[in-house]
């Protein structure tokens, strides 16, 4: 649920992640199979200017989604890695830029931005800013930073995935998400700190 009325959904071909059966923090997360499952919401990103945020596992590297996303967002192209009006923020099973998989990081132009080392089966809680074509990211205290184009996104038919890029196949995510923010601007170090921590506080992830 958003609460700008952005709810993410299934849309098309699919199936629905699951809720109930697995919890952070005595509290429910939504699961996603890596074979199939996904959700998307409608999008307002219409510049290099956001902050998002996400409390996630990974599960494993088994299962089709070699380059499970934590966020997919699409543009005028259905690909989101091929191009500056689309970028992902993936976790790979496979090295990218030197970087020891499994990892994450922001994936944008057909070119590993950054992206930091994860473990399949530990709980992270992740930021990422992208500020013009400079990206900072913290992922439980692991930061790592990178350049990307200055294009600014072209706001046609912005969709923002979770679990799955539109393309499906290797994209598809094993694991589960708690929550996701996203923001339409560059969030202050204190804006940042302070979602950080409700987060934190939250799902009992640092």
């Amino acid at each position: 649920m958003s609460g700008n009325s952005r709810h993410a959904v299934l849309s098309g071909g699919g199936s629905s992640p699951t809720i109930g059966s697995v919890t952070q923090n005595s509290k429910n997360v939504v699961s996603f199979n890596g074979v199939n499952q996904y959700l998307v919401a409608p999008a307002s990103l219409t510049s290099n200017s956001m902050t998002i945020f996400s409390v996630y596992k990974r599960n494993s590297g088994s299962g089709t989604g070699t380059f499970g996303r934590l966020f997919s967002f699409w543009g005028v192209s259905p690909l989101d890695y091929d191009n500056t009006n689309s970028w992902e923020v993936h976790t790979s099973a496979q090295s990218f830029a030197g970087i020891t998989p499994p990892l994450v990081g922001l994936y944008r132009n057909s070119t590993q931005v950054a992206g930091s080392t994860i473990s399949y089966g530990t709980a992270y809680l992740f930021s990422g800013t992208l500020d013009g074509g400079n990206w900072s990211q913290n992922n439980s205290g692991v930061t790592a930073t990178g350049t990307t184009s200055t294009t600014s996104i072209n706001a046609t038919s912005n969709t923002l995935g979770a679990g799955m890029a539109t393309g499906g196949g290797d994209a598809y995510f094993t694991g589960w998400f708690a929550e996701q923010i996203v923001y339409n601007r560059v969030l202050t170090p204190s804006e940042i700190s302070s979602v950080r921590t409700y987060l934190s506080n939250k799902w009992g992830v640092s």
